[in-house]
């Protein structure tokens, strides 16, 4: 009876530490802030670093963006404990002048299985765009028509 006892309780400890076993994503930044963009720039780029303080692999899976102008990029591979990773984010300012906020929701195997990060900026016209759109010069202002 007291080898049934011992089993029981080896067996109850090895299930409690192998729940407790779990991947912990920690992100250096959630946020980045761009400044000021030239829309003939082309895409602006950035990256978001995410560490594994957990003590099982970490496994993204999935990222996406608020908008088709905003693309997220991982590896699929998993992350060690104790390892970290990057998200390469690129952002098309094109034909999207003025301030934007986009987020990217990453989905990953941890508790909470969400993290949202956050990219934002101001976009400025390219000249062609401001030529096309205000074509009258005035002086110093652009206007859109003569009268």
């Amino acid at each position: 009876m007291k080898l049934h006892k011992i089993t029981s309780l080896f067996v109850f400890a090895l299930a409690c530490f192998a729940t407790s076993a779990q991947p912990k994503a920690e992100w250096v930044s959630t946020s980045h802030y761009y400044g000021i963009i030239n829309e003939n720039d082309g895409d602006a780029k950035c990256t978001f670093t995410l560490i594994n303080t957990g003590d099982s692999p970490l496994v993204i899976t999935n990222a996406r963006a608020t908008c088709g102008c905003t693309r997220p990029k991982y590896s699929k591979d998993a992350i060690a404990p104790g390892d970290s990773m990057t998200i390469s984010v690129s952002y098309d300012p094109v034909g999207r002048h003025g301030r934007f906020k986009k987020k990217i929701y990453i989905d990953t195997n941890t508790e909470p299985k969400r993290s949202t990060l956050e990219i934002s900026g101001v976009v400025i016209a390219s000249e062609k765009t401001i030529k096309s759109r205000f074509p009258v010069n005035a002086g110093e202002l652009k206007l859109r028509s003569a009268i």
